[in-house]
């Protein structure tokens, strides 16, 4: 509907760009489609995977970093919690739900992880919606830390995505199956390490030359501390620094105020 709408757009005239997007188009349909309806506009992705599948339908774009890179701040706050930010069932089935929440539990415990940890649902408390399970994996990961008598484990309430920002000024560690909450961590210059499930967590983090903190959000439990453990040995600054580029680049792109 999206590109129907462009195309009927470009032809009354109208000049149509996008905002920094992510897109996969894989089937040799879609790209005649994307092609077709899609060869007015002024494209703006926001990861590298996206612009190469863009090119394979013959479309150029421009990689631009996604517009929440403008919420970049610097910190002087003592790094003294982790957040936490997971999806559940609707992206993963049963057993992959449990394995991850078990790896995520035996991250905090084997790496000493700093608490208080902070679970973040992203989509329940800024959307207002069950998608993505944020909510019922919470509270899967709070029971189970429990369990493992982990101190001061909390579920927060956040309204928006400043909120999230200014909580992980706070954070050591931050581990994430959500892109702005991972984007919220680097925005504050929090260490954060991504779980992903989709290819614009990789192609995010590999653009950001911090490609050894994403791995695949159906790995194993100790993978999962294994990043962990990386995130707890990892200088601070590399993360800044990638946050900061990127907010450059906005700036330099002009499509926001920065």
């Amino acid at each position: 509907m999206t590109l129907w709408t462009w195309w009927w757009a470009g032809r009354m005239g109208l000049g149509v760009e996008t905002m920094p997007i992510s897109c996969e188009i894989e089937s040799r349909k879609l790209r005649f489609v994307a092609r077709l309806l899609g060869r007015r506009v002024k494209w703006r992705v926001r990861d590298s995977a996206s612009l190469s599948s863009l090119r394979r339908c013959g479309i150029p774009s421009e990689l631009v970093p996604d517009l929440a890179f403008a919420n970049h701040r610097e910190s002087s706050q003592p790094r003294d919690l982790t957040v936490v930010a997971l999806v559940g069932s609707d992206y993963l089935g049963g057993e992959a739900v449990a394995r991850l929440v078990r790896g995520v539990a035996l991250a905090v415990k084997e790496r000493d992880l700093p608490t208080p940890i902070s679970i973040v649902t992203m989509h329940t408390s800024l959307s207002g919606t069950s998608v993505g399970g944020d909510l019922d994996v919470a509270n899967l990961l709070k029971n189970q830390l429990s369990e493992c008598d982990v101190p001061d484990v909390q579920i927060s309430s956040l309204t928006s995505f400043d909120d999230v920002c200014v909580l992980c000024e706070r954070a050591s560690v931050v581990i994430s199956a959500r892109m702005h909450a991972g984007i919220a961590a680097l925005c504050a210059g929090a260490r954060v390490g991504m779980l992903a499930y989709e290819e614009k967590h990789f192609s995010l983090m590999r653009d950001l030359d911090l490609g050894e903190y994403v791995i695949p959000i159906t790995s194993e439990s100790s993978e999962i501390s294994a990043l962990a453990g990386r995130l707890v040995n990892a200088d601070f600054r590399r993360f800044r620094e990638s946050a900061s580029r990127y907010r450059t680049q906005l700036i330099d792109a002009e499509i926001a105020s920065v």
